[in-house]
């Protein structure tokens, strides 16, 4: 049955310590994504592969090519379109199955309808737009105190910049329900997503922030390793930021190291949904 105890050995642990700490929460992310890296893997190259084919062909090139407003190479914007395209329509499914990999586990992440699984990735793609607009509007705000405290000078960049990604991290820590019951069929109202995180969005933040520099940390050194021993450093004369066709091959291969930033999120997700709303029990797409 669904609410079998023993359904499932893959999920955040019912006897987790039930407290919310930064540390606790990186760790026991760090150490459920390490338990299930191999479906986690899989994901990951089916992920980049449409990326790394388009790139290994030459149909990103123009994409990556360093241009400027008066000189944009042929076939930039169809590579842009290209780009966004595989980031949100290719991605955002995939992001519902690492929610549902985690909360669930993996012998459960598969089991809805195409239809079901359609809906839901629409449903976080919406989710995520109006997430995007949010801090958009917050990023409005934040520049016009800094336009009126200095008087029309503006801040620092880095200050500004860090401002608004401090500013992300909370407000995608307090929304961060919403977004896994998305991916479950109960698509939580932002509203209750606040309700049930109020005091506890800054530790979330702070786990999402520790896991992102963790996954970036990891994947620069292993990429960067990697790249520079094959590919050597960038060309001299700076035309284009990709040396090689090859490049997207490599990212394929290191697609699991790449995306470990976003499935330790949603490693951190799940466990905070656990700790507030308990097991996922009455989801109805996974009873048997």
């Amino acid at each position: 049955m669904a609410d079998n105890d023993n359904r499932n050995n893959s999920g955040p642990s019912s006897e987790q310590p039930q407290g919310f700490d930064v540390l606790e929460l990186t760790l026991g992310a760090v150490k459920h994504l390490w338990a299930l890296r191999g479906p986690h893997s899989i994901l990951a190259l089916i992920v980049v592969l449409p990326y790394a084919i388009m790139g290994a062909t030459g149909v990103l090139d123009p994409f990556y090519t360093l241009a400027t407003a008066d000189n944009l190479p042929d076939g930039y914007f169809t590579a842009a379109v290209l780009m966004l395209a595989w980031a949100a329509l290719w991605n955002t499914p995939a992001m519902v199955l690492w929610y549902r990999m985690f909360l669930l586990g993996p012998d459960h992440m598969l089991k809805l309808p195409a239809g079901a699984f359609l809906e839901r990735a629409l449903r976080l793609l919406g989710a995520s737009a109006l997430f995007g607009l949010i801090l958009g509007g917050v990023t409005v705000v934040v520049m016009l105190i800094a336009a009126i405290a200095t008087g029309g000078q503006g801040f620092n960049q880095g200050v500004l910049m860090a401002v608004i990604l401090i500013a992300a991290l909370i407000i995608g820590a307090r929304l961060c329900l919403t977004f896994a019951s998305i991916t479950l069929g109960h698509a939580m109202p932002f509203r209750a997503s606040w309700e049930k995180t109020r005091g506890r969005g800054l530790t979330i933040a702070g786990a999402f922030l520790l896991c992102a520099l963790v996954a970036a940390l990891l994947s620069v050194a292993v990429h960067g390793v990697i790249v520079a021993g094959l590919f050597g450093p960038p060309p001299a004369d700076g035309t284009t930021l990709v040396s090689s066709r090859w490049m997207y091959l490599v990212d394929l291969v290191l697609a699991p190291v790449s995306y470990a930033g976003s499935a330790l999120v949603c490693a951190v997700t799940a466990a905070v949904f656990w700790r507030l709303l308990g097991r996922p029990a009455n989801v109805v797409d996974i009873e048997v």
